[in-house]
């Protein structure tokens, strides 16, 4: 008999429904699908992009690209997480596309506030039903 009570033993489990003796089934760890934005590739484009966006030269005489979705500037020298800081956008989501993930032409330059306000608004047109066929 073991000094450790019987809620802490490994072996004793209230919902283990197997008879006793028989070793009970485990399911194989899911593996999570690798995320192409975790990728070296994908860090190196953004990097690249990011460097774009930074020393491109308006029309006024300013340095910088501004967001793509509220056209305000943005600072390039704020880092991630702040809400105003520079972030990569797709104009086709990653998850709609996600092969379009390394495609730098549907890269936009974007406030990271910005951008997570578009993935909540996408979030919710995809909860939408559309217009009933008939009068309910």
């Amino acid at each position: 008999m073991t000094d450790i009570p019987h809620e802490l033993d490994d072996a004793y489990d209230p919902f283990n429904d197997c008879p006793e003796g028989e070793p009970r089934y485990q399911s194989a760890p899911r593996r999570k699908e690798p995320d192409v934005r975790e990728s070296a590739a994908y860090k190196g484009l953004r990097q690249q992009f990011r460097h774009q966006c930074r020393t491109h030269r308006n029309s006024d005489g300013s340095y910088g690209l501004r967001c793509w979705l509220c056209f305000a500037p943005i600072d390039y020298g704020l880092r991630y997480p702040h809400r105003m800081s520079f972030s990569v956008d797709h104009a086709i989501p990653v998850r709609l596309a996600p092969e379009r993930a390394l495609d730098e032409n549907n890269f936009r330059p974007a406030h990271l506030h910005c951008n997570k306000t578009r993935e909540r608004k996408y979030t919710d047109e995809r909860c939408q039903i559309g217009t009933p066929s008939e009068a309910w």
